[in-house]
C-alpha cells in the first residue's frame, strides 16, 4: 500500500491534487502562508492519488477569541473548537476554510495538541486516535502519512489510512517500525441521488420540414384582463416593525379600473429600514454567514456607531454616511463601500468611479461583520436615493426608498453602468398638482378726461391644457403643468362717451378807482376795512366784456381687464429605475416598485373685471363780480354728463395639469436596460388628469 508522507513544515499546495489550484481570496493556500502555488513537492493531480492534509497552527474555543489577524500569522491555520471549524490568516482577516465537496477526505492536523481532523459530509469532524505508547523523552519530531485504505474491515467503503509516529532514526519518513498510532477516516455511505444537472447545450438545428397547410381561423378570443397594483402606507406593527408601504397586486376581473378588495391576489410589504419586510428576496445559496468582507478593498459604514469625524472608514472605526465613505473610498482607492443595516441618505457615485456598495452587513459591538443571509435582508438596509454616473457601479442586498418628494425616482443611472444584485428599488407616490390661483379683479375705472365713446373689453382665450410631463436628458421629471391665462391691453375697457357742450361768457367788472369815504364801516366796499377808516374802492359800474367759449361734459375712465387665472399644477412621477441616453443598468433577482402617479390640478378662474367710471359734466360760472352795486348776479350753467368708462373684461381661466406617470423602469434615447427572468417589476396607476388634461401613463418599461 504506498503512502506519501508530507512534512508539517512542507505541505506546498497540499490539495492541488483535489482542486487543480486552491484559490482563496485570489491566493493559494501553500506551505502555511497564502503565497502563490509552487511546483516544490506538489503532489499528484490524480484524484485517487495519496490524501493530503492541512497543518494546524493554533487551537482557539470561539471564533471571537481568535488573536488579531496580523503579518506575522499570515497564513496560520486555527482549528476553532465550537463550532468546529478552520479558519486563515489572510489579508489581516480570519477567512473560513469551508469543507466542500471538492476537499472530502482531506485531513487536517495539530502535533502540539495530537488533533486529527477530517473533511466529512460538509463539515470538519474530529477523529478520535487511539492512545499510543508513551514516547521516550527526547524522541525526534513526529511524522504523519496518509494512504488510501480500499474497502473491508477498517472502511466498509473504504477510506484513508492515517499513520503517526516518531523519527526514531532522524532520516524524515516514517518507518514500519516507527509508527506508533494508526487511524482510519473512513468514506460515508453513499448519499441520495442528486439534482438532475443542468440542461445540455442545443443540438445542430436539423433541415427545415416541408410547409404544412394552414389551419382554419380561430374564433376571436374574449378581451385580456390588465393586471393593477394598489399601495398604501403600512403603520408600524406585525407586518413592518417601522412602517412602510403595503403593495396589493391583482386582475381587474370587473374591468372597472379599479383593484377591490376581491381582485386581490398578491400582497407584499416594502418596510423602512430596520425591520423585515416581505417583498421575498430570492435566496443566494452561497449566502455564507460567516464569511467576512474584503476589508482590504473595502470602506465601513454604521449609520448608528459610525463618525464621519474620527472614522477611518476600516472595519474596527465606521463612518456614519455614505457620503463620506464615498469620498473615502474615492480617495484610497477602495472598490467596495459595506453598510451596517440601518437607515441612510441617498447616494450620489461619480463619474469613473466604479464603487459597489453592499448592504444585509450585521456589524456587532465587538467590532465583528457578519452576513445576513436572512432572504429579506436586504428590507434592512435602506438608502433614500441612488444617482450613479460610474464606470461600473454596483447595488447589493438593499433597498433605495424615494418618498416625499412631488416626483419619486429611486435610482437615477446618468452615465456609465449601473448593476443591481438582490435589491428592492421603491419609488412612493408622485405627489398632485397644485390648484391655480383665481385672478385677481381688475381695477375700477377713476376720473374723466376727453375721449371717446367708451365698450367693454374683449375676453381673452383660456390658457393651454397640459399633455402630459417630461423628462430632461439627465432623467429628472418635470410635471405637466397647464397654461397660464394671459391678458393683453385689449381685455381692459375703453372710456366713455363724451357729454353735451355749453357755451359760457365770461363778464368782468369796471371799477373806479377813486379812494373814497364809505358811508360807515361795514361791507360796503366788498370787505371790511381793518381800521375801519371809511375809506375804500368802490365799484361804480359793472358791464359785460367777456369771452365766450365752449364747454363738454368729460367721460368716465374705463375699467381694467381682470387678471388671468393661474395654471393648474401636472402630478408628480413614481418611477423606480430611470436610465440615460448612454448609459445601461443591469438587474438581477430584484423587485421594482413604482406607486401611482401624481393627480393633476384644475386652472383657476380669471379675475372680475372692473367697472368703468361715470362721465362728469362741464360748467361756467359768468358771474365774476358778485353781488356789488352796479352790477347783475349771473347764474352758472352746466353740461350734459359724459358717458360712462367701458367695464374690463373677465380675467382668462388657467390651463389644466396632466397626470402624473407611474413607471418602473424608463429608457431615454436608447439606453440599455436588462431585467432577468427572476426580477419583478409592479407599477401603480397613471394619476387622474384636471378635466382638460391628459391622464398619467402607466406603463413597466417605458422607452421615451
Amino acid at each position: 500500500m504506498a503512502a506519501t508522507v508530507f512534512r508539517a513544515s512542507a505541505w506546498v499546495c497540499a490539495l492541488s491534487w483535489r482542486l487543480g489550484a486552491w484559490v482563496l481570496g485570489g491566493a493559494c493556500i501553500a506551505a502555511g502562508s497564502l503565497s502563490a502555488c509552487t511546483s516544490a513537492e506538489a503532489p499528484s493531480a490524480d484524484p485517487e492519488g495519496p490524501a493530503q492534509y492541512v497543518r494546524i497552527g493554533l487551537t482557539s474555543p470561539s471564533v471571537s477569541s481568535l488573536p488579531k489577524c496580523t503579518s506575522a500569522s499570515a497564513g496560520v491555520t486555527a482549528f476553532v473548537v465550537s463550532p468546529a471549524s478552520l479558519w486563515t490568516c489572510q489579508a489581516s482577516v480570519w477567512v473560513r476554510l469551508p469543507c466542500t465537496t471538492l476537499l472530502s477526505g482531506v485531513v487536517a492536523f495539530a502535533s502540539e495538541t495530537q488533533t486529527l481532523l477530517a473533511c466529512q459530509a460538509g463539515k470538519w469532524t474530529q477523529v478520535t486516535l487511539p492512545a499510543g505508547p508513551e514516547g521516550a523523552t527526547g524522541a525526534p519530531g513526529t511524522l504523519l502519512t496518509t494512504a488510501v485504505e480500499p474497502a473491508g474491515a477498517n472502511c466498509a467503503t473504504g477510506g484513508q489510512r492515517v499513520d503517526v509516529g516518531a523519527d526514531s532514526n532522524g532520516n524524515g519518513k516514517l518507518d514500519a517500525s516507527e509508527i506508533t498510532q494508526t487511524a482510519f477516516v473512513c468514506n460515508g455511505l453513499g448519499g441520495d441521488k442528486g439534482d438532475a444537472g443542468p440542461k445540455g447545450d442545443a443540438g445542430p438545428k436539423g433541415d427545415t420540414g416541408d410547409h404544412g397547410s394552414n389551419g382554419d381561423k380561430g374564433d376571436t378570443g374574449a378581451s385580456g384582463l390588465s393586471s393593477l397594483v394598489n399601495t398604501a402606507n403600512e403603520p408600524a406593527g406585525a407586518n413592518c416593525a417601522n412602517g412602510g408601504v403595503r403593495v396589493d397586486t391583482g386582475i381587474d376581473t370587473d374591468h372597472d379600473g379599479v383593484l377591490t378588495p376581491g381582485e386581490v391576489q398578491s400582497t407584499s410589504y416594502v418596510c423602512n429600514g430596520g425591520a423585515s419586510g416581505r417583498v421575498a428576496r430570492f435566496d443566494d445559496p452561497t449566502c455564507d454567514p460567516s464569511v467576512a468582507p474584503d476589508a482590504e478593498h473595502g470602506v465601513f459604514v454604521d449609520s448608528v456607531s459610525g463618525n464621519n469625524l474620527l472614522g477611518t472608514g476600516e472595519a474596527q472605526s465606521p463612518v456614519q454616511s455614505v457620503t463620506q465613505a464615498i469620498v473615502l473610498a474615492t480617495a484610497l482607492g477602495k472598490s467596495s463601500i459595506y453598510l451596517a443595516e440601518g437607515s441612510y441618505g441617498g447616494a450620489a457615485l461619480p463619474a469613473g468611479s466604479a464603487l459597489y456598495i453592499e448592504g444585509g452587513w450585521k456589524h456587532s459591538a465587538l467590532g465583528t461583520w457578519q452576513r445576513d443571509c436572512d432572504p429579506a435582508a436586504h428590507d434592512s438596509t435602506v438608502l433614500t436615493s441612488v444617482v450613479a454616473s460610474g464606470v461600473a457601479a454596483g447595488l447589493r442586498t438593499l433597498s433605495v426608498r424615494a418618498e416625499g418628494g412631488q416626483s419619486n425616482i429611486a435610482v437615477r443611472v446618468a452615465a456609465g453602468l449601473l448593476k443591481v444584485r438582490d435589491s428592492v428599488l421603491y419609488a412612493g407616490q408622485g405627489q398632485s398638482g397644485s390648484p391655480g390661483v383665481a385672478g385677481q379683479t381688475g381695477a375700477d375705472g377713476t376720473g374723466s378726461s376727453s375721449c371717446s365713446n367708451g365698450a367693454s373689453g374683449t375676453p381673452a382665450p383660456a390658457g393651454s391644457h397640459s399633455t402630459g410631463g417630461t423628462f430632461s436628458a439627465s432623467g429628472t421629471f418635470t410635471p405637466g403643468d397647464g397654461g397660464v391665462g394671459s391678458v393683453t391691453a385689449v381685455q381692459s375697457g375703453s372710456a366713455g362717451g363724451s357729454g353735451g357742450a355749453v357755451s359760457c361768457n365770461y363778464s368782468s367788472c369796471q371799477v373806479d378807482t377813486t379812494y373814497r369815504q364809505a358811508a360807515s364801516c361795514g361791507n360796503t366796499c366788498g370787505y371790511i376795512s381793518p381800521t375801519c377808516d371809511k375809506y375804500c374802492y368802490v365799484p361804480t359800474s359793472c358791464s359785460l366784456n367777456g369771452f365766450g367759449f365752449t364747454a363738454k361734459g368729460s367721460c368716465g375712465a374705463p375699467g381694467a381687464a381682470g387678471a388671468g387665472g393661474g395654471a393648474g399644477g401636472g402630478g408628480g412621477a413614481s418611477v423606480a429605475l430611470v436610465v440615460v441616453a448612454g448609459a445601461s443598468a443591469d438587474i438581477v433577482a430584484s423587485t421594482l416598485i413604482s406607486a401611482n402617479g401624481g393627480n393633476g390640478a384644475a386652472g383657476a378662474v380669471g379675475g372680475k373685471g372692473g367697472s368703468g367710471a361715470a362721465g362728469a359734466s362741464a360748467s361756467c360760472n359768468e358771474n365774476s363780480c358778485g353781488a356789488f352795486p352796479g352790477c347783475e348776479t349771473v347764474v352758472a350753467t352746466k353740461s350734459s354728463a359724459g358717458g360712462k368708462g367701458g367695464d374690463g373684461a373677465t380675467g382668462p381661466t388657467g390651463g389644466d395639469g396632466a397626470g402624473g406617470p407611474s413607471y418602473g423602469v424608463v429608457k431615454l434615447g436608447g439606453a440599455t436596460v436588462s431585467v432577468d427572468a427572476v426580477s419583478t417589476i409592479s407599477i401603480g396607476a397613471g394619476g387622474e388628469p384636471a378635466p382638460g388634461a391628459v391622464a398619467g401613463r402607466a406603463v413597466a418599461i417605458a422607452t421615451l
